[in-house]
């Protein structure tokens, strides 16, 4: 599997951060690894003027689904919110916001790493090693789900007690229902799709998705970075955020 390094540093540093950058760059390219790196923006929020570092839901999106086609490291300086609505002033002026540490929760290795000091190689050890292992047992491990869609509260995922406890809140193995009261539904005999991908070094089954619907039958909103869907029956959803549906079960709005 090839492996992809993430660099995201703030627009406004960009020069106090080139020399490490330039220094990881290297370290990477002499691997083989491919890198990318994508600077943060600041805004403010609200009449307070309360300012925030955020990524664009395109950006997000598109690291999203890499992380579920390669191993893929995350070195940031100073932690961006990553906006969950394709409008970026609809996601910052309604707070439909992520910090990027647990947006990659379970899918990625992510190292806060001062770029300003200029130690460019103190993550590459640990995430050898994470990269030996797998952090997924299986298609029905919660950690396989995208949790910025599954809205839940958060659960300690890396250990057995975690996960049981997030079972036992919203379900387990083909059934979940997340906190607005959205059933997520497996079902292995109508997968379909060509394409097999990952989580954490786990390889899923060849077309892996969730039906999901709305509480009760009632419509619902599924939002990622990159769209927004109004479903009326059912969307399927991939573990990589990937959403797909049609009339007149579900319409995409953005």
């Amino acid at each position: 599997m090839s492996i992809d390094v993430w660099i995201f540093f703030p627009q406004m540093r960009r020069s106090a951060t080139a020399a490490t950058r330039n220094s990881i760059r290297r370290l990477c390219h002499e691997r083989g690894w491919q890198v990318q790196e994508r600077p943060s923006r600041e805004v403010h929020v609200g009449q307070s003027g309360r300012r925030r570092l955020i990524l664009g839901g395109d950006v997000g999106h598109a690291l999203y689904r890499r992380m579920h086609r390669a191993r893929v490291a995350i070195l940031c300086h100073v932690t961006p919110q990553v906006c969950l609505h394709p409008n970026e002033a609809e996601a910052v002026n309604r707070g439909h916001l992520m910090g990027l540490g647990r947006y990659s929760r379970y899918k990625a290795f992510f190292f806060a790493l001062d770029l300003e000091e200029g130690k460019a190689d103190a993550w590459i050890a640990p995430f050898v090693r994470w990269c030996t292992v797998s952090s997924c047992h299986n298609e029905y491990d919660p950690r396989c789900l995208p949790l910025h869609v599954f809205d839940a509260a958060e659960f300690a995922l890396d250990g057995a007690k975690g996960r049981r406890d997030f079972d036992r809140v919203y379900g387990g193995g083909t059934a979940r229902t997340d906190q607005q009261g959205r059933p997520w539904r497996l079902n292995p005999s109508a997968y379909h799709g060509r394409e097999v991908i990952t989580v954490a070094g786990c390889t899923l089954p060849t077309g892996f998705h969730w039906d999901v619907s709305g509480r009760a039958g009632r419509a619902t909103l599924i939002r990622t970075g990159a769209a927004v869907w109004r479903v009326v029956t059912y969307v399927n959803v991939c573990p990589d955020a990937h959403v797909t549906g049609k009339p007149p079960f579900a319409k995409r709005l953005l």
